[in-house]
């Protein structure tokens, strides 16, 4: 359960685990290096197995960085066919809706023009999530941390209190 969705209390209590302290003891049980070394495998696996790992995810978002509107525009401004659009664009694109715009009524009724409209990938949520991945960490706050006590005087001393 853990693998799917990275919630340790979730898999916890998934596992037969009661919910009174469910987070503390999935906490405990899943600090454990052999707990931690098979979640690690398991992950591996499902990158292997669905050739997703996060080069192919930075892979996709620096797809939709590079999308130009003008890739699919004729010189007159108009659409090219579908087919001759890069495989990106029918890839990314959200919808397409299309409108016929007619003048008159009845038997006198004229198409007047078409209106396109294309749903865009959200070009700068892409730019920040490409900045956030773990490999560029362009947007990453570096804090450094002194501790002066090792975790096990800290929980000593709380354990006293």
């Amino acid at each position: 359960m853990l693998v799917h969705d990275f919630n340790a209390t979730a898999a916890y209590k998934a596992a037969g685990g009661t919910a009174k302290h469910a987070d503390r003891a999935a906490g405990q049980i899943y600090a454990l290096p052999e707990v931690k070394a098979r979640i690690e495998e398991l992950k591996a696996q499902r990158s292997e197995r669905t050739k997703i790992d996060a080069d192919y995810v930075l892979n996709r978002h620096y797809e939709i960085d590079q999308m130009d509107f003008i890739d699919i525009l004729n010189d007159d401004l108009s659409f090219k066919s579908i087919h001759e659009w890069p495989k990106v664009f029918r890839q990314f694109i959200g919808s397409f809706e299309l409108a016929e715009l007619y003048e008159g009524r009845g038997d006198d009724r004229e198409i007047a023009g078409v209106l396109k409209k294309i749903k865009w990938p959200d070009k700068l949520r892409n730019l920040e999530l490409l900045g956030k991945h773990t490999s560029v960490q362009a947007y990453s706050d570096k804090v450094e941390l002194e501790v002066g006590k090792s975790l096990a005087e800290l929980m000593k001393e709380v354990a006293e209190e």
